[in-house]
């Protein structure tokens, strides 16, 4: 495990193509403590944090007084994978745990997840105040877009804090990018808001995509859907199954105008 502190640091690479901020590598895992306000800011086709180690990425806060700004170049996710095309673009094996954290996705890629072409897979937030904002036609936390092949969000678990998911045009607020699914999501607590992009669902699919596997067990979940999308469920002209809410968990669902006033299930 590589363990690393950023403390006030200030990373602009934002002037040169493929550049990251921040790139993890190798076999093992990479822990980020976080503290002061910090600021990465990639090239095109780089993702703000780029998380290309085969073990886990965990970004924690012991003193509660850390900041994480990242921002995604074109192409890359505020915090996960860059461009398919020079890099891994999938983002998976992301841990929060503390923390303010805002992830800012580029053109193409979630704000935490998955670059161009690339799936979102394995997050996980336990604390914290996360903030995650897909580019256009990528989720807030999920799939980036996914180019008719990949794009999908899937084992996107939330066990505490504050989260707030907006997915960018045609994205889920938490799930799948553009024709991409979103799958096996899950709430136990905190305090969730997740807003679709146009066309995409809250929390399920992005554009055509299905949303499925999405269980609520706690916490209180606000899920809005995009035009034609789903509150939870599917995305525009996407299926929604498998759909749970239970314990003492408060949701509250809105689907987008043209989804039949939908909460739960197809977009449209």
């Amino acid at each position: 495990t590589a363990e690393v502190t950023l403390n006030g640091v200030n990373i602009d690479c934002s002037s040169i193509d493929t550049a990251s901020a921040i790139h993890t590598g190798g076999a093992g895992n990479v822990v980020i403590e976080l503290d002061g306000t910090n600021t990465l800011q990639s090239g095109v086709s780089a993702a703000g944090l780029q998380k290309e180690n085969d073990g886990t990425l965990t970004i924690n806060d012991a003193d509660n007084d850390g900041v994480l700004n990242a921002f995604g170049g074109e192409y890359g996710a505020g915090i996960g994978g860059g461009d398919s095309d020079h890099y891994n673009g999938d983002g998976s094996g992301i841990i929060i745990n503390g923390g303010t954290v805002n992830a800012t996705g580029g053109f193409l890629a979630a704000g935490i997840g998955g670059g161009y072409d690339g799936n979102g897979s394995d997050i996980t937030i336990n604390g914290g105040t996360v903030t995650a904002c897909g580019g256009d036609y990528g989720a807030g936390i999920g799939g980036g877009d996914g180019d008719m092949y990949n794009g999908d969000g899937s084992d996107i678990t939330i066990n505490g804090g504050t989260v707030i998911a907006y997915g960018g045009y045609e994205g889920a607020g938490i799930g799948g990018g553009w024709c991409g699914d979103g799958s096996n999501i899950s709430v136990t607590g905190g305090m969730v808001l997740a807003v679709g992009g146009d066309l995409g669902a809250g929390i399920g699919g992005g554009y055509l995509g299905s949303g499925s596997d999405i269980g609520i067990s706690g916490g209180a979940v606000t899920a809005v859907g995009g035009t034609a999308g789903a509150g939870i469920g599917g995305g525009f002209d996407g299926n929604g199954s498998d759909v749970t809410v239970s314990g003492d968990a408060r949701v509250n669902v809105q689907g987008g105008e043209g989804d039949s006033e939908a909460g739960t299930g197809a977009g449209i």
